[in-house]
């Protein structure tokens, strides 16, 4: 394992439920900020773990956003387009993947 594994392993060991929580449809915003309220200190590791690269938040984000995918699709959500319009801490232009349950 990695720090940058172990910190998304703790960031989203309640994951299935915080979706759950957050209904049917919701965003991968919604749902980050939510994991990283709740596990703050897993959130700092993710972010220290990726600090030797030029851009780490970015390469954190991706990260978070590449786990979301594959757990929410366990979960029975499906990927469903992308929400432009929204901006990082740093005031650059991002995405929202929006996921809608299957079931």
């Amino acid at each position: 394992m990695t720090p940058i594994t172990d910190a998304l392993d703790e960031l989203f060991l309640n994951a299935e439920h915080t979706m759950e929580g957050l209904g049917k449809e919701f965003t991968s915003q919604q749902f980050l900020r939510k994991i990283a309220q709740h596990n703050q200190r897993a959130y700092i590791d993710l972010l220290c773990a990726c600090k030797d690269n030029d851009h780490p938040f970015n390469t954190a984000h991706k990260q978070l956003g590449l786990r979301l995918k594959k757990v929410a699709q366990s979960a029975g959500y499906t990927h469903d387009g992308f929400e432009t319009g929204d901006y990082d801490i740093f005031g650059g232009p991002t995405d929202k993947s929006k996921y809608i349950r299957k079931r």
